[in-house]
């Protein structure tokens, strides 16, 4: 798990990369918060933020496609 900070909107809060490919991630937000139809998401060793489309929310759950997706070595970091 990959705990990485999202920016919907103006707000930003913490939330938990479950799952992670080079195409999208499914994160776990915490309870009370909401997400726009595009975030991004701040991973600590990355520089810049990732930009995502949300593709699917399930309760607690949320399916992102980045955009464009991620590199080898952005994987590896």
């Amino acid at each position: 798990m990959i705990k990485v900070s999202v920016l919907s909107g103006q707000w930003a809060f913490p939330c938990d990369v479950v799952d992670l490919s080079p195409t999208g991630c499914r994160i776990r937000i915490p309870e009370h918060r909401s997400l726009d139809d595009v975030v991004r998401l701040h991973f600590p060793r990355l520089r810049e933020a990732v930009i995502a489309d949300v593709v699917w929310r399930d309760g607690r759950f949320a399916g992102l496609r980045f955009r464009p997706k991620l590199g080898p070595v952005q994987m590896l970091d």
